[in-house]
């Protein structure tokens, strides 16, 4: 049966352990690089907080000296190393600046400085030397008269660090997810390697259709345990089906000499019988029963003979030419009807000849017995070896084509609407063959039996 295939067990594993780790790890990414950025701007306005009270206690000794306030209109410059710092008059002129502010215009306004108690501590984008920066600014007097400080520092740092949280630490992130996602993957297969054997074990014991043990050595306790179980369920099965075919064999040879001596004797009676006329249709209707057990004996005996076969003894088969053979067959048959029958086309396929023109012939046998006057078989080979059987008879009764080949299957009319064992064993052979078989009314009326068999490409098929 088909089937939609799903992703592998291990795939599985992998694509979850790769979510789940880079969620986990996303999740922490954010998680610290908000903390880190916080302690960093934290670090950040106690160090310009620091840099205020040294400016502040810079002016205070120039105060002393009189050298501050400056008395041109130049601001008073401080040596370097110090940087980043402005003295301001509450008017926002510049009294006192480091080096590369000396030109520059406040950061923030004196007024804003004045209007909050304390520390004023804000942040400015694209200031002119310093880009984005963080400023802290406050107030002080000296003598009568009031200033304001004002400290600046970039935020390079700060955002250089956000930068590497949030962008390459997300793609390392992702890189180490996709690694864990991929060792999950290869341990997980490396764990299920047994299972990997049981599955192709199993599947060539399928293919061999006879239930051999798996024998398969597994590293865990768990899959050693399945293994075994699986040996010993198979064990039970393969006893189920040699008793069952030995059953069929042994059936099918049994009720065969007993049919033979008894139509032996009612041919004798019935010959000796010719010129009583009441006797005579008896013993005619008894030959023609037995003649449906042998018929059925010899079902049986197929049956249970492709069972019985193997893959490894089959050759390649023209099937064209085989549904040729079979046709000849039932020409030859005298107690078929004189009915025309058309086979056209060919394809190679592998299998067992016998077995499948026991199969042709249940179903070509059965299209001969209801067809009006033609039947057609037809041959083709593409991916699969294709043979549809039709006729222009009445067709399968709708009710009974989900079971068509079923066994012994019958409808109101048990000559026209039964199935016996013809069309089951038909179907046995051609699963057993690794194909298919199913059952349909033609659009213009009559039956239709197609049949699909594995191809197979070979230079010399043959039919047995």
């Amino acid at each position: 049966m088909l089937h939609t295939p799903t992703a592998s067990l291990r795939l599985r594993f992998g694509l979850r352990a790769f979510a789940v780790s880079l969620v986990v790890l996303g999740m922490a990414i954010v998680g610290t690089g908000l903390f880190w950025r916080a302690r960093l701007m934290s670090d950040l306005t106690a160090s310009v907080s620091e840099h205020l009270a040294s400016v502040e206690s810079d002016v205070e000794t120039l105060y002393q000296f009189g050298q501050f306030p400056p008395t041109g209109p130049e601001p008073y410059v401080f040596a370097p190393p110090e940087e980043g710092v402005q003295v301001l008059s509450m008017s926002g002129t510049v009294l006192a600046a480091s080096p590369e502010l000396s030109g520059s215009p406040p950061a923030i306004s004196p007024s804003e400085v004045a209007a909050q108690a304390g520390t004023t501590v804000t942040t400015v984008a694209e200031h002119q030397v310093y880009g984005d920066a963080l400023v802290a600014g406050e107030t002080f007097t000296m003598g009568s008269d009031a200033y304001v400080v004002e400290a600046i520092t970039e935020l390079a740092g700060v955002e250089r660090a956000a930068w590497i949280t949030f962008v390459v630490a997300p793609l390392a992130a992702l890189a180490l997810s996709a690694g864990l996602g991929l060792g999950v993957v290869v341990s997980v297969g490396s764990a299920l390697r047994p299972v990997r054997h049981l599955t192709k074990r199993a599947a060539e014991i399928a293919a061999g259709r006879r239930p051999l043990r798996l024998a398969v050595e597994a590293d865990s306790a768990e899959l050693a345990e399945l293994a075994s179980q699986l040996d010993r369920l198979l064990d039970a099965i393969r006893d189920a089906f040699d008793r069952e075919q030995a059953f069929l064999d042994d059936a099918s040879h049994e009720l065969r000499t007993p049919i033979a001596i008894a139509r032996t004797e009612l041919e004798l009676a019935q010959r000796d019988a010719a010129t009583d006329a009441s006797v005579l249709p008896a013993l005619r209707s008894a030959v023609e029963e037995l003649d449906r057990l042998d018929r059925t004996a010899s079902e049986l005996l197929v049956l249970a003979r492709a069972r019985a076969a193997e893959v490894d003894g089959f050759r390649p088969i023209d099937a064209g030419l085989l549904a040729e053979r079979t046709v000849e067959r039932i020409r030859r048959d005298p107690r078929r009807r004189p009915v025309e029958i058309v086979v056209s086309g060919s394809g190679t396929t592998m299998g067992d000849a016998d077995a499948l023109e026991r199969a042709l012939l249940n179903i070509i046998g059965n299209a001969v017995d209801h067809c009006a006057s033609v039947v057609s078989v037809a041959v083709t080979q593409g991916a699969v070896v294709e043979v549809t059987i039709a006729d222009d008879g009445p067709g399968f009764p709708e009710h009974l084509l989900d079971h068509v080949f079923d066994r012994f299957t019958r409808g109101s009319d048990r000559r026209a609407h039964s199935t016996g064992l013809g069309t089951a064993i038909a179907a046995e052979i051609v699963v057993t063959h690794g194909g298919s078989i199913s059952a349909s009314n033609g659009d213009g009326g009559g039956a239709v039996v197609t049949i699909q068999l594995p191809a197979a490409s070979v230079e010399a098929p043959t039919t047995g």
